[in-house]
């Protein structure tokens, strides 16, 4: 099984580890994770995952039970954008606020595909799988 967390709670909890603080740790991975249903992991899966990563990152000896590898989720933080003046890099919130904005320029389908990005990018972001769907009007 993976674990996939977000970077800061990744360096959370490697910092803690760095600090030799295992069971503190195994506490943030316990308090900062969800599964896809909301559900926290076991304190077995949890000690078992940081220990697994204690072995991977760290060197320390190979665990008797492998646990699930932890993994972190990419979280893209800005995006360069081109509207016709010229390239302007945004943040993914301010990137929704400049398609609106330049609605005029590209108009509403790209608007709307625009719009469609940003939301896949969030979804990316989150962990959650994004796929292509081909046009039926082509």
């Amino acid at each position: 099984m993976i674990i996939k967390i977000s970077s800061e709670l990744y360096s959370k909890v490697c910092n803690e580890l760095n600090l030799s603080k295992k069971i503190i740790a195994i506490k943030t991975l316990l308090d900062g994770h969800r599964d896809d249903q909301g559900r926290r992991m076991s304190l077995k899966d949890a000690k078992q995952a940081i220990e697994r990563l204690q072995w991977e990152k760290f060197n320390e000896s190979r665990p008797s039970e492998l646990g699930s590898k932890i993994v972190v989720v990419p979280i893209i933080k800005q995006i360069t954008c081109d509207f016709g003046d010229g390239p302007v890099s945004v943040d993914v919130e301010k990137f929704q606020i400049k398609i609106l904005s330049e609605l005029q320029t590209v108009g509403l389908e790209a608007t709307g595909h625009l719009l469609e990005l940003c939301q896949a990018i969030k979804a990316f972001s989150e962990g959650k799988r994004i796929g292509i769907i081909d046009d039926l009007n082509d």
